[in-house]
């Protein structure tokens, strides 16, 4: 097959596979056995798997090859080869970047773990960035939150139910406020706006307003929440290779990273992004999971582009 380049032991280190999270970053290094790595792939700019992407993916692994111990999947989309990015590479330069070491492969992966094919972070579409907001990249983002209770209990209120819409046709439950200093506030991960699909394992579809209460109240210690938030996907492509944003927060700071500062007229600010964003993702990986330092040494290896995936909350 002309699309196709087959090559072909190995370890699989995963950065990150956020809980309730639709897709994984993981760091794939495959020792060349038998001279061959074991996989064969599909795409680039100059043969893309479909119309308009030109990412590059796995298409096919050899039985027990060195690549399928690795733990790489058909499908997996390559994010990096031996340290070389393959952001709009041609399919020969992708091969090239594969041979570049002739016994040792490090991959860098994108995988879907089964989820919402809405999700763009397992599902991008690969086109060259053009500055602003894609409008397909707004999609909706769940997650799983659980806390323990307060003394002033979850620290939480809710507006909705299907007794108690919050606008006509919708009978969804949804955060309406966070109590400043409460049990939500300090776990720092619910916000307003955010929707509740599960509390304490019984579903919110359709349920009344009341009932919703008495499902939070039924575990005294604590809760546990599903929830949906609606976020946005930005690609920034540098200017003179400044991004132009300023971030804050992170684990070590035990609060939400967020964008701290866009300068006007940056790569940031000509995007449509804004200080007080909250930063759920950032080149694949979990902001939940990255120190403030981490963060920034991210963004500034961030050579060609910068993928971030964000909310505002309500002001």
């Amino acid at each position: 097959d002309s699309k196709q380049s087959t090559f072909i032991d190995s370890q699989t280190k995963p950065i990150v596979k956020p809980q309730g999270a639709m897709f994984s970053t993981s760091e794939v290094i495959i020792n060349k056995q038998g001279g061959s790595f074991g996989f064969s792939f599909e795409g680039g700019t100059d043969q893309p798997k479909t119309p308009g992407d030109h990412n590059i993916y796995v298409s096919k692994l050899a039985n027990d090859g060195a690549a399928e111990r690795a733990g790489l999947s058909v499908g997996d989309r390559i994010v990096e080869a031996n340290g070389i990015s393959f952001l709009k590479v041609a399919h020969q330069i992708a091969t090239r970047a594969f041979l570049s070491n002739p016994t040792t492969l490090k991959l860098r992966i994108h995988r879907n773990n089964g989820g919402s094919t809405e999700n763009p972070l397992s599902a991008f579409s690969g086109q060259e960035p053009k500055g602003a907001l894609d409008k397909a990249m707004v999609f909706t983002h769940e997650q799983n939150i659980e806390f323990s209770k307060g003394k002033s209990g979850l620290g939480f209120s809710l507006v909705g139910g299907k007794d108690h819409p919050r606008s006509p046709g919708d009978s969804n439950i949804y955060i309406s406020k966070i109590v400043p200093g409460g049990a939500a506030d300090l776990d720092d991960r619910l916000q307003v706006g955010d929707r509740i699909i599960e509390a304490n394992d019984i579903s919110f579809m359709g349920v009344t307003h009341s009932l919703a209460i008495a499902t939070l109240r039924s575990n005294a210690k604590g809760v546990k929440l599903k929830i949906s938030r609606r976020c946005q996907k930005f690609i920034i492509v540098p200017d003179n290779g400044l991004y132009g944003l300023g971030i804050r927060g992170g684990k070590d700071m035990d609060t939400s990273l967020e964008i701290a500062t866009v300068k006007d007229g940056s790569a940031a600010a000509n995007v449509g992004l804004a200080s007080g964003y909250k930063i759920l993702y950032l080149n694949g990986l979990s902001a939940a999971d990255l120190s403030l330092q981490e963060a920034k040494n991210e963004i500034r290896s961030s050579k060609s582009n910068l993928e971030l995936v964000v909310f505002q909350t309500p002001k």
